[in-house]
């Protein structure tokens, strides 16, 4: 395990957090490998202000086929379902690895008469885990 040192452990307030940002992040230049995430809620078509049942999500997870943008499929405690792209060698790559794999996930709901939100808080189900661990 390497130690942790003074620099990595340094707090900055937020309006250092931006300016790391801005000048780090947000320039022109090469960006470099990319990877994105797509997280959303998932809706039972049948039943929209029911939460789906863990067992039939992780069910469904683990039957899916390989993604063809070669994302890993998780769950979140609360019933999300997230895609995670593996790093791409620019943006563009990135989106249309995500754009096949949500189509490929897309299918195997509708399949099962579930659908997905992907906003940030669910506007119709308090928050609540539904992962049994």
């Amino acid at each position: 395990m390497t130690p942790v040192t003074e620099e990595r452990t340094a707090v900055l307030d937020l309006d250092a957090a931006v300016a790391h940002v801005a000048g780090a992040a947000l320039r022109p230049g090469p960006v470099g490998a990319v990877g994105l995430e797509l997280e959303a809620h998932l809706v039972d078509l049948d039943a929209p202000t029911a939460r789906v049942p863990w067992q039939r999500i992780s069910d469904l997870v683990d039957a899916l086929p390989a993604m063809p943008g070669g994302s890993r499929v998780t769950l979140e405690p609360g019933g999300q379902v997230e895609l995670s792209t593996p790093p791409r060698p620019d943006v563009a790559a990135a989106v249309a690895a995500l754009r096949a794999d949500r189509d490929v996930l897309a299918a195997a709901l509708a399949g099962e008469r579930l659908a997905v939100a992907p906003v940030g808080a669910d506007p119709l189900r308090p928050p609540a885990r539904v992962c049994p661990a």
